[in-house]
């Protein structure tokens, strides 16, 4: 099930060279919980980048999360005390990476986002505060990004877990692990709950099924 975070990334126009070489952070670490009560511990992403990202294929430099669309490749990848630093060289000639350079230049564009996945072992969540908190991650791509993660996606990651739904518990981890915030998980259980007590069969997966237009009408990703 893939994931998406984003970071601001804190650059200015002065230092993205004209070879198109640039430098910010990916991800940092610990702090207060991000929007979606999430918070990376150190050391999330050291395994992921032994292995070279997605099962040794390298992590991608790409646009919007569209792996289509690469933009040129990451020339280093670490942790350090903050969190994830990256420096990228976008391939100049490239259609995309050209127009992703002038808009860097222009402070248009702004934010990194990493695209990952998390194992069951990967992560510890607090039923109280509901807090979860990565340790190991697996990150296959950063892509410079104008926008957030399309919240379609965290619905679609929801649809392919249901099946695996039994409760309602069930279903709220389930939803934690997509990427909802503790305050979004809660709202959509209150919409099954209400479907159950109008009598509705299976209202679990029936009620997430059809969420999609709902959510969006109600504005639960702002």
């Amino acid at each position: 099930m893939n994931e998406y975070k984003d970071m601001p990334l804190e650059l200015k126009a002065s230092d993205i060279s004209e070879d198109g070489t640039f430098a910010g952070y990916a991800s940092t670490f610990g702090g207060e919980p991000d929007s979606v009560n999430d918070i990376i511990q150190r050391g999330a992403f050291t395994d992921t980048i032994l292995s070279n990202g997605n099962k040794g294929r390298g992590i991608k430099l790409a646009w919007q999360h569209d792996m289509r669309q690469p933009l040129g490749k990451w020339l280093k990848i670490e942790e350090n005390n903050r969190g994830l630093a990256v420096i990228g060289k976008l391939t100049k000639g490239v259609r995309a990476a050209d127009e992703a350079h002038l808009l860097m230049k222009d402070g248009a564009i702004d934010g990194l986002s990493i695209g990952f996945t998390v194992d069951k072992d990967g992560y510890d969540y607090d039923d109280k505060k509901g807090i979860r908190t990565l340790k190991k991650v697996n990150l296959w791509e950063i892509s410079l990004v104008t926008f957030g993660a399309n919240p379609k996606a965290r619905i679609t990651s929801v649809k392919s877990l249901l099946k695996e739904a039994k409760t309602v518990r069930d279903v709220e981890h389930i939803l934690r692990d997509a990427g909802f915030s503790a305050t979004e998980a809660k709202y959509i259980i209150s919409l099954v709950k209400n479907d159950s007590k109008q009598g509705m069969p299976n209202p679990i997966l029936d009620s997430l099924k059809s969420l999609n237009a709902e959510i969006s009408a109600y504005k639960i990703f702002n």
